[in-house]
């Protein structure tokens, strides 16, 4: 499973020209981070949508979740691309714009921490690779 640094890098180039959702597995959850997340928000019917901050360097990252996969939607613009046990890559057959503006103005209100409980895991398992 790659790192946090990884999947923040990959996001980074997907942001440009790349529109593809890369998504990885926590217990029975998908999580897709920043444009991922962004296009899987656009087009796909998301469980949850968040801003968690790293505790390290206080980068904001932004996450979508669906708790039973994107076969549910039954959306024809995304195709499985690769998939495994624990990541799968889909490509997104629409180009949507307007990240930054989404990110920024996206404000989290929980009712409970779970997910951020299983980010906080997640994160510091990543680290550790």
């Amino acid at each position: 499973m790659d790192n946090m640094q990884q999947i923040l890098m990959k996001e980074s180039k997907n942001g440009s020209d790349n529109n593809q959702i890369y998504l990885y597995k926590i217990n029975d959850y998908w999580f897709a981070y920043e444009y991922s997340a962004f296009y899987l928000y656009s087009i796909c019917c998301v469980d949850a949508v968040f801003k968690y901050t790293e505790p390290e360097n206080k980068k904001t990252i932004l996450i979508s979740v669906l708790k039973n996969g994107y076969e549910k939607a039954g959306n024809p613009q995304l195709r499985v691309v690769e998939r495994t046990e624990h990541q799968m890559v889909l490509n997104c057959g629409i180009k949507c714009k307007g990240f930054q503006q989404w990110k920024d103005g996206w404000i989290t209100l929980f009712k409970d921490r779970y997910f951020v409980q299983i980010i906080q895991e997640f994160y510091r398992s990543l680290c550790k690779l």
